[in-house]
């Protein structure tokens, strides 16, 4: 990726969304928008993001249920793809799933996961305000 130079300080929203979009195309990537406050910056700056279909990522992490609606992802799903993206660093007696766990608890006693539904035994079951996109609408 090309380093931006002091000149982006001076182009427009329109233009810098335009620079990221064909930066990004093409490439695999993961995106983290944190703690976002409202849902018309996420319709604003969706379409900078490329949809090549090559396993890109992109989370969004936030307090307010009117900014997640409807966006509960389910620990098992969000465990396998930690570990399908190699987003865990191996842990000696540990398998990767009780390391993504960790991380899991970690994220919520820190609230930037909200937990929705708990299994019998404890566990997260579903941790909402964490959402994966792998289409856009």
């Amino acid at each position: 990726m090309n380093k931006p130079t002091g000149v982006v300080r001076e182009k427009s929203f329109e233009q810098l969304a335009e620079y990221l979009y064909r930066t990004l195309k093409g490439t695999r990537y993961l995106i983290l928008l944190d703690d976002m406050w409202d849902t018309k910056v996420w319709d604003k700056v969706k379409r900078s993001f490329p949809n090549d279909k090559n396993g890109i990522r992109i989370m969004v992490t936030t307090r307010l249920e009117n900014v997640g609606e409807d966006s509960n992802i389910h620990v098992s799903k969000l465990v396998k793809l930690w570990v399908v993206e190699r987003l865990l660093k191996p842990v000696r007696s540990k398998s990767l799933e009780d390391v993504a766990w960790e991380y899991l608890l970690e994220l919520v006693d820190r609230n930037l996961i909200l937990v929705r539904e708990k299994s019998s035994i404890g566990k997260s079951k579903a941790a909402g305000s964490m959402i994966c996109y792998e289409t856009f609408a």
